[in-house]
């Protein structure tokens, strides 16, 4: 990924740098989990005697329920070996969840930055060739280069929270089965149904966070972007005809 988007050459390198140091982190942390759970020999699905709340002794004595495949049930199972009891095993999902939300609300902060970044570029093209330092030339150049810049930087993004929507994935289909409940309820916005536990209201208002943070982010960035691009369309029809 840094050999793909970092590139010195770019004013605004250094928060690229940022945002793929902070997705690497994410990520490596996932990867790692899932790796040390599909190392435990658990292939075919969650311990179904934690899920009804059995302890860590009567675990590893039952078969296991299928339903989670992939990373997930590498996830699954590094959360499920770590923990005694279903409360616990919640507890440890949600803590990652919350991870993820703080560091996605990180990188929301991250990518204002990298706007306002680009924003300055075009601004300088502008102002360059209002005062007559450069050609109409150079300045469609100019803008084609920052034009090329914020394509990258919609496919570093798109890279990133894609990443997000899978790890997202996995928590929902893990805490569906922890509580026993569809994952399109999991991710509902409407409110927790006052029947549940309070740990397992926590658990699903959590996971509804990072997915309401997750999408708010992507969509800023996606307005901003197209704001962008609207700029530099103006200043090649409008300046530079």
């Amino acid at each position: 990924m840094e050999a793909r988007y970092i590139h010195t050459g770019d004013p605004c390198h250094p928060v690229r740098s940022q945002l793929i140091a902070s997705h690497s982190a994410m990520q490596d942390r996932f990867n790692s989990t899932v790796a040390k759970g599909a190392m435990t020999g658990l292939v075919t699905g969650v311990l179904t005697i934690i899920i009804h709340g059995g302890d860590r002794d009567d675990v590893w004595k039952h078969a296991l329920i299928g339903g989670l495949t992939g990373a997930a049930l590498g996830y699954a199972a590094a959360k499920g070996e770590q923990v005694k009891t279903k409360d616990e095993w919640r507890r440890a999902v949600n803590a990652d969840v919350k991870d993820d939300t703080r560091e996605v609300t990180e990188i929301g902060s991250m990518l204002r930055n990298l706007n306002q970044c680009r924003q300055s570029q075009v601004a300088a093209v502008k102002q360059n060739y209002d005062d007559g330092s450069v050609t109409a030339e150079q300045t469609k150049a100019a803008l084609q280069t920052v034009r090329a810049s914020v394509q990258d930087d919609n496919a570093l993004i798109e890279t990133i929270m894609g990443e997000v929507t899978e790890r997202k994935g996995v928590y929902v289909a893990t805490i569906s089965q922890i509580e026993n409940r569809a994952e399109a309820d999991i991710l509902s916005t409407a409110s927790a149904s006052t029947s549940e536990t309070a740990a397992d209201s926590k658990v699903v208002t959590d996971v509804q966070e990072l997915d309401r943070t997750s999408r708010q982010v992507r969509d800023e960035y996606a307005m901003t972007s197209a704001d962008l691009f609207r700029q530099i369309e103006e200043m090649e029809e409008l300046r530079l005809v």
